[in-house]
């Protein structure tokens, strides 16, 4: 299956899950999006997220920080994006903008990552606590899918972050 196909399929799959009632949504298992950032294998909640769009056209802003991307227009708006890779602790040059996912319903603003391998449901037994001394900051739990692991990305606490750095500057 083409990656446009499948990108096609995973938006159409992801927005009609909220259009069902509440009680017709599986609450046993979790819906995962797997992700590649700086070359390793993370992944996202669903529910953290209000979309998943490919590469927009980011307009650089003069004098922002290294995790700013700029400006790019999602669905009619002006929205910040942030460079996941640099808010994870990469390098900057290690940052590709293929991908975009839009966080916050209230106060949008995007997180940009490299490359979209999939998307996973999951039991809750599957994910659990980083083990001590593993865990990071946004990355404070783990889940087993296929045969390995990767770390969940707290999305909330990346949103939180900016936000505080935003109301501080």
């Amino acid at each position: 299956m083409s990656q446009g196909r499948q990108f096609e399929d995973l938006r159409r799959s992801f927005d009609e899950s909220f259009a069902l009632p509440l009680d017709s949504r599986s609450t046993s298992l979790e819906d995962l999006l797997v992700v590649r950032v700086g070359g390793d294998r993370f992944a996202l909640r669903v529910a953290e997220l209000a979309g998943l769009h490919r590469r927009r056209r980011i307009v650089r802003l003069p004098g922002s920080r290294a995790d700013l991307l700029g400006l790019a227009g999602i669905r009619g708006r002006l929205v910040p994006v942030f460079s996941l890779a640099v808010l994870l602790g990469y390098a900057a040059d290690r940052d590709d903008n293929s991908w975009l996912i839009l966080c916050n319903r209230d106060q949008e603003l995007a997180l940009s990552f490299g490359e979209f391998t999939g998307h996973v449901r999951v039991e809750p037994s599957q994910i659990c606590p980083a083990a001590d001394g593993h865990a990071r900051e946004h990355l404070r739990e783990v889940v087993r899918i296929d045969s390995g692991s990767c770390p969940l990305v707290g999305v909330p606490s990346i949103v939180s972050i900016i936000q505080t750095r935003i109301d501080v500057a």
